[in-house]
């Protein structure tokens, strides 16, 4: 997970997170209100593109529509699933990869829409949030991406008690509740002295 920090590292007690689960073909997004163990999800939905358009079509429709979504909320954290495969992860995705590149554009295009700091919690991270812990599932097949999904959802409405309209959108309102749990959780050990800060804790560098 990759941490921006183009704003002081500070969180009011109550905190309002984006959640992003980034993608072209849907993107979900969530704006979500933490206060201790208390969640507000505020909004969640997802943002569909039309394949037979050009690419900076697509984009540039997520971008008008993220604008939309986010409106005069101001939001003092941004968590956006990190995306990134690993190098069997790759082998195994084949031709999946081959549109990581513009995911990636998508994110870069997020990161500049924000003054607040962004975090980029790991599926493995939000995983553990949900309970699915290390599953031996190969999470690359799209049978099982599909499940990791419904599981993501499934946690959503029983814990959050929030009905998602769509996966990507439950996927987006677990990211911004993780991403808060590693922000909070880094600003604690950072304020005992515990950690440095070229120091890499929990996948926050």
């Amino acid at each position: 997970m990759t941490l921006f920090s183009p704003a002081p590292l500070v969180l009011p007690p109550a905190t309002v997170v984006i959640g992003i689960d980034p993608g072209i073909a849907v993107f979900g997004v969530a704006l979500v209100r933490l206060h201790g163990r208390s969640v507000d999800v505020i909004s969640a939905r997802a943002i569909r593109t039309n394949p037979a358009c050009l690419l900076r079509d697509r984009i540039q429709l997520i971008k008008s529509e993220l604008v939309a979504f986010i409106g005069a909320s101001q939001p003092d954290l941004v968590c956006i699933e990190d995306q990134t495969p690993g190098q069997r992860g790759a082998q195994r995705q084949g031709h999946r990869n081959a549109s990581a590149e513009n995911v990636r554009r998508v994110i870069g295009l997020c990161e500049g829409l924000f003054v607040c700091p962004i975090l980029e919690p790991t599926p493995a991270q939000v995983n553990r949030l949900i309970g699915l812990g290390r599953s031996r599932v190969k999470l690359s097949s799209e049978a099982a991406r599909k499940r990791r999904k419904a599981a993501v959802r499934a946690w959503v409405s029983r814990v959050l008690g929030f009905e998602a309209t769509s996966k990507d959108a439950a996927d987006a309102v677990a990211v911004a509740v993780m991403g808060e749990r590693i922000w909070r959780s880094t600003r604690a050990k950072c304020a005992r002295g515990e950690t440095r800060s070229t120091e890499r804790i929990g996948g926050v560098s």
